[in-house]
């Protein structure tokens, strides 16, 4: 079963990687709506948000540890998405990353 026939499914960190591959395949950077203390960048991959592993939504302290991740999984382009509402995000579990000494920290 591959999740890109399945549009309702999250993006796996996985599957950011095989899209690398594709040259990208539709990376995009969405800012979310500023809530208070909360994360401000997801990503999306064919329009299906980024999700880690354990089901959490995969989001960003800044553009630069977007960009980091990004770079790690092997993607050199990207889009910038729509903006999501915090809502969208505060519905699920969320795995905030950022950036400490250059390196990604969750």
């Amino acid at each position: 079963m591959n999740s890109a026939n399945h549009p309702n499914r999250p993006a796996t960190w996985l599957d950011l990687v095989r899209a690398a591959h594709d040259g990208g395949a539709g990376v995009r950077i969405h800012p979310v709506r500023p809530s208070t203390g909360g994360p401000r960048l997801a990503i999306s991959l064919a329009s299906r948000m980024l999700h880690s592993n354990d089901g959490r939504i995969t989001v960003f302290a800044d553009g630069d540890a977007a960009a980091r991740f990004l770079t790690l999984a092997g993607i050199t382009r990207w889009e910038p998405g729509e903006m999501l509402p915090a809502a969208r995000i505060a519905a699920g579990r969320a795995q905030c990353l950022g950036l400490r000494s250059g390196r990604l920290d969750g």
